[in-house]
């Protein structure tokens, strides 16, 4: 086939006319490919970066959380409020009483706030403070306004001044520890003992 100059020049024409035509579509395709690819990117990243922070807390009312073992209770911790790090395990908690339990006795304390970490379902180490109230057993209450559960060692202690005050002696020191299992108190430095005399314990039951 034989064409002439005429058109051959136009074939020419047409044929870039078409190859330009199909670079747009192809440009604008890779345009549209690469922002679909972008957004699913930019979504996905969404997600990949969708992390629980480690400042994330769970508010807590009326909390209550305890351990058995062996049918018998080991700890109970029992809060009006607070909060919980779901990442940590650490929690801070208003108006609190923890309870310790070993061979049927227990040490109560009660106090206005504190800190206790937990290690998956079990107590940690807890730190109490504020009007401090320390129950060995519903025989003997001793006030403090600090106090630090140690849970390896088994001990509760405090460098907080400590008070005692029963019908007939008052003690007072500058520290204490009880050690849970033997139910055993001591006091440390600057202790005084004051025992009340007879008249007065009697003239209060009177007033009674």
């Amino acid at each position: 086939m034989h064409l002439s100059k005429k058109q051959s020049i136009k074939l020419t024409i047409a044929i870039l006319v078409i190859f330009f035509t199909l670079s747009i579509i192809s440009i604008k395709l890779n345009e549209e490919k690469g922002k679909q690819t972008q957004d699913i990117n930019e979504a996905s990243g969404e997600f990949n970066d969708f992390t629980i922070s480690k400042n994330a807390e769970i508010i807590l009312n009326n909390f209550e959380r305890s351990s058995m073992k062996n049918g018998k209770k080991e700890w109970e911790v029992i809060s009006k409020k607070g909060t919980i790090n779901p990442i940590t395990k650490k929690a801070t908690l208003e108006d609190t009483e923890l309870s310790l339990f070993s061979k049927d006795k227990i040490v109560k304390l009660k106090a206005n706030h504190a800190k206790m970490e937990f290690v998956g379902n079990e107590l940690g180490n807890a730190k109490l403070k504020g009007n401090i109230e320390l129950n060995i057993n519903n025989e003997l209450i001793l006030n403090t306004e600090t106090a630090y559960y140690n849970k390896k060692d088994g001990i509760v202690t405090t460098k907080s001044p400590v008070k005692i005050d029963t019908e007939f002696v008052t003690i007072t020191g500058d520290s204490m520890k009880v050690e849970i299992d033997n139910q055993i108190v001591t006091i440390n430095k600057n202790v005084i003992s004051v025992i009340k005399p007879k008249d007065s314990t009697s003239k209060k039951r009177k007033k009674e």
